[in-house]
């Protein structure tokens, strides 16, 4: 498992009905529906869109309100919620705002909407650079939340501790 292990998350769950966890997760999954318009009229040609500034700050804004209307739910912060968004996301554009990620970034324990916002950011920028340098189709890796995920699975590899000391997190920028 990529986290820690939160039992109450299961209990704080268990106190949502089921029609209001179905209401807020179709609320914030329909945040993305931007995210679908543009990638159609780009016949799902991710490269075409990587490059443009404007298409990444429309996912920041999509994916930040996605996350927004998740975190009502007790139990559920932005960590969890950027979770549920990353799987919901087209193209793999969200990426998740995991505990290595976070610390990647230089902020321990930070889970916040600005961090998240600040780590698509970064990767998207990172995605777009190798979109550049790359043939279409990308491969599913080139995403914001492909790259997250080799960023994670070259960290277990190389046998990298899971927490970064404070203040000392490696760039991604």
């Amino acid at each position: 498992a990529k986290e820690k292990v939160r039992p109450n998350l299961h209990k704080w769950a268990a106190e949502h009905s089921d029609s209001l966890i179905r209401s807020t997760t179709m609320s914030a999954f329909a945040e993305l529906k931007p995210i679908r318009e543009q990638l159609a009229a780009a016949n799902n040609d991710l490269s075409l869109l990587l490059v443009k500034s404007d298409f990444r700050d429309l996912v920041i804004r999509c994916v930040s309100a996605a996350v927004d209307k998740l975190t009502v739910l007790k139990g559920t912060g932005p960590g969890v919620a950027s979770a549920a968004v990353a799987a919901a996301c087209p193209a793999n554009l969200a990426p998740h705002l995991s505990e290595m990620a976070v610390e990647m970034l230089g902020h321990k324990n930070k889970f916040t909407t600005a961090v998240l916002s600040e780590l698509t950011e970064k990767l998207f920028d990172k995605a777009a650079k190798l979109a550049s340098k790359l043939d279409t189709p990308l491969p599913e890796w080139c995403s914001p939340s492909g790259l997250e995920q080799c960023l994670y699975a070259c960290a277990m590899l190389n046998g990298m501790p899971t927490s970064a000391p404070e203040g000392e997190g490696v760039s991604v920028g």
